[in-house]
């Protein structure tokens, strides 16, 4: 049970390896390893290979010392950070000379697709948002088995959209979307089969064009273009399930320039053609042939 606990811990200190299933590792988060520390002044861990996992720091009593990214911070009681460890770190106990912690690594090829958000989050946070999603994980911990891999997954996305979260709050000083953000995407949603132009929409929400692009990446993660192209994907997979309307009516009645390039993109979206999409929703494709998808 207590694998990998420094000499320079308390004997009440513990720490759990873990080993997930075929099908979790290809496919969902998973907990590496985690555990609860009491570290005294000499506590010392330093990390200069590259580790393909997320390392989440909470402190419970005392102080920890983080050096990471270039930058130096202290991990004070109630506070949660979290590290790429594909990167070089070191973490120890702070002058204070106590430090007491909760630790858990965490990995899996879904990491991916939150490894562009995760990488801006690189100070502690104190958020209670934040604290609780990392306490639902931990407590995992004390009964990690394969039958709770996929519970424990859904903690863990959990975790890394609620830290996304709170460090978007922070850059922006704002909430998570900021009015003017919110105006824009109901603009484009209302407006999205129109020719609807980027200094068009930064004058309906009053806002300089590239403040306006760079607002809306920054807090939606794609530009209001392809925002833009989103919704009119939206509106062309409703008419290409609902309607007979030919591949080159849905391609103008959804603002596409030509037929062919709505095809193209709708192949490099959704991998499929259109007539291929739309043949997966018709009567014949099923063999119930009253089913029909949601509109």
């Amino acid at each position: 049970m207590n694998a990998d606990i420094p000499q320079e811990v308390h004997k009440d200190s513990w720490a759990k390896d873990f080993t997930p299933t075929i099908a979790t590792r290809r496919t969902l988060l998973y907990l590496q390893c985690g555990g609860s520390f009491s570290a005294s002044a000499s506590y010392k861990t330093r990390r200069t290979v590259p580790l393909a996992s997320f390392l989440c720091l909470q402190t419970t009593d005392g102080a920890g010392v983080v050096h990471y990214q270039g930058n130096e911070y202290t991990l004070t009681a109630h506070t949660l950070m979290v590290i790429d460890c594909r990167f070089p770190h070191t973490y120890q106990t702070a002058p204070c000379g106590f430090w007491k912690f909760n630790r858990i690594h965490f990995g899996g090829n879904a990491c991916e697709g939150y490894t562009e958000r995760l990488q801006t989050i690189s100070a502690p946070t104190a958020a209670v948002a934040c604290l609780n999603a990392f306490h639902a994980v931990f407590q995992h911990l004390h009964n990690y088995t394969p039958l709770t891999e996929l519970v424990t997954s859904g903690a863990l996305v959990r975790l890394c959209l609620t830290l996304a979260e709170e460090s978007s709050q922070q850059a922006t000083g704002a909430p998570f979307v900021l009015p003017i953000i919110s105006s824009a995407i109901a603009i484009i949603e209302e407006e999205c089969l129109s020719s609807l132009s980027l200094e068009a929409l930064a004058h309906k929400v009053d806002i300089d064009k590239f403040k306006l692009s760079h607002l809306f990446k920054e807090q939606i993660g794609c530009s209001p273009h392809e925002y833009l192209l989103f919704c009119r994907m939206n509106r062309a997979k409703t008419l290409l399930r609902t309607t007979d309307c030919t591949i080159s009516s849905i391609a103008e009645q959804c603002g596409f320039d030509s037929a062919s390039y709505f095809g193209s993109f709708f192949k490099e979206r959704e991998g499929i053609t259109p007539l291929v999409y739309r043949k997966q929703f018709t009567k014949n494709a099923a063999d119930d042939t009253t089913f029909q998808a949601p509109l």
